[in-house]
């Protein structure tokens, strides 16, 4: 191809200058964007904003205080967000491997620390480099729409606290408004006439808030993920009868399949059975005899006190529209999330459809904190680099960080990735740092101080190695 085609191939997917910046969302992810976007802009030539939908930093690692009513779920597609964590919570990975490379403690010597260290971290975080500055709290973000004819974004807010809709445009947006948004409850056959006869006996482990209101019943936990195994953990040092509800459970944690953070107690165990198939539940009466849970191996299990649904979360975009009549989407085949899987993302983080549009976080990893500091120092650099291509229109720095064959060779197969990069733990990291490198090396000398990138070394061989032992399960990480 030649230089010429190349330019306006590069073009036709980064058609203007970068002068305008939304980062959507003030959790671990947008702080760590913000964090690098600071990196890249010490002349100010970027304009930078951060919309965040509460009030607060730290998106999930805060405490929601909640009633015990239940019944009324609510998700961040809504205008209030409920975090997943409770006061007793501690992490579910250990410390030294949630922290980035630049800020290696996290404030603890405990080898899985309380969630309040990590909050504490990203508070740090936000005071030393004062991002403060650049965030609107209690703005929800409804809408983001390309302007085809304008070249940009087209934001469509909310201000929760005045109740305006504002409207704004920017020329790229940073999404890390978090994709775990919706309770993920299975849809068991007479789900519907349980909720309606028993209201408030089922609940997500998003919901749960401690051991209290359990005490002296029996509940049903559902799932074996962490989530599932903590809360067992927790209620076992109760007077519950628990019981817990899934495929068969590893005796030993290897890797990511988790047990609790403490053993059991063996003076309460839960009793293990199969996974729920449906509820069996006489409408026509309030009597509870002839209600029953049934079990996939035909077990009828009485109806408990409450039943946990510790069985995660489906995947959803806040602010892309799921079917296109946007242009965001060329077709309705050009989506990115379906429920457990991220489509048309290159690098798992930039949309090839429009790569202006970018988000941090639709991937599930354990090491989550250090690997969204990765992505955001990638995405920091591309749009730095982005703006020296429309400055040059020399595209060798940008094809270097962004690769070559998505741009220039357009109309091949679409990107269907899991969202789990558990095989790719450490080449990942190492690609974006790699790729960040070799375009800082193609970035002529008179023009790093100009345009300057997001520099970030390789995961160490330290981090590597820790890494490697709480896969294995190996102490000082072993749970059992």
């Amino acid at each position: 191809m030649t230089e010429i085609n190349s330019t306006k191939q590069v073009l036709s997917k980064y058609p203007s200058k970068i002068n305008k910046v939304l980062v959507i969302g003030f959790g671990a992810a947008g702080i760590l964007v913000l964090r690098n976007l600071k990196k890249i802009n010490k002349n100010n030539q970027i304009n930078v904003k951060c919309f965040e939908l509460t009030s607060r930093l730290g998106g999930i690692w805060n405490l929601d205080t909640l009633t015990t009513d239940h019944t009324n779920y609510s998700d961040i597609t809504g205008n209030k967000f409920v975090t997943p964590l409770y006061p007793s919570l501690t992490t579910n990975i250990p410390g030294k491997l949630m922290t980035i490379n630049d800020l290696p403690d996290l404030g603890s010597d405990d080898v899985y620390p309380h969630y309040k260290f990590v909050l504490n971290y990203l508070e740090n975080i936000v005071k030393l480099d004062n991002l403060d500055q650049l965030v609107s709290y209690n703005t929800k973000v409804n809408e983001v729409e390309y302007l085809i004819d304008e070249k940009c974004w087209l934001v469509k807010s909310l201000n929760l606290k005045t109740n305006e809709t504002v409207e704004e445009k920017f020329d790229c947006v940073v999404d890390c408004s978090s994709f775990n948004n919706l309770d993920r409850i299975p849809n068991w056959e007479g789900l519907q006439e349980f909720k309606e006869k028993y209201p408030g006996k089922l609940m997500h482990s998003r919901y749960y808030r401690g051991v209290e209101e359990f005490n002296g019943k029996t509940v049903i936990v559902v799932g074996k993920g962490p989530s599932a195994m903590n809360i067992v953990q927790e209620l076992s040092y109760t007077n519950c009868n628990i019981i817990q509800s899934s495929n068969p459970i590893p005796i030993i944690k290897l890797g990511e399949r988790f047990l609790p953070h403490a053993p059991n107690n063996p003076e309460n165990l839960p009793t293990f059975v199969t996974p729920i198939k449906s509820f069996e539940i006489d409408s026509n009466t309030s009597e509870t005899k002839n209600d029953y849970i049934i079990l996939e191996d035909g077990t009828k299990l009485p109806i408990p006190d409450f039943v946990i649904s510790a069985t995660g979360y489906e995947f959803k975009s806040v602010t892309l529209p799921e079917t296109s009549t946007n242009p965001l989407q060329p077709s309705t085949e050009n989506t990115i999330v379906d429920k457990q899987t991220v489509k048309n993302l290159v690098l798992r983080m930039i949309y090839q459809h429009n790569p202006t549009y970018m988000t941090i976080g639709s991937i599930t990893i354990s090491t989550l904190i250090p690997l969204w500091d990765y992505q955001a120092h990638y995405a920091a650099s591309m749009i730095s680099i982005v703006n020296y291509f429309h400055s040059t229109k020399d595209s060798t720095p940008l094809l270097e960080l962004v690769g070559e064959d998505w741009i220039l060779k357009p109309g091949e197969d679409e990107l269907i990735i899991s969202r789990a990069v558990m095989n790719e733990r450490f080449s990942y990291p190492i690609e974006l740092s790699v790729r960040i490198n070799k375009s800082h090396a193609a970035l002529p000398a008179k023009y790093k101080d100009e345009f300057p990138l997001a520099i970030v070394d390789p995961p160490s061989n330290n981090w590597i190695e820790q890494a490697v032992i709480y896969s294995l399960g190996l102490p000082p990480y072993n749970r059992d």
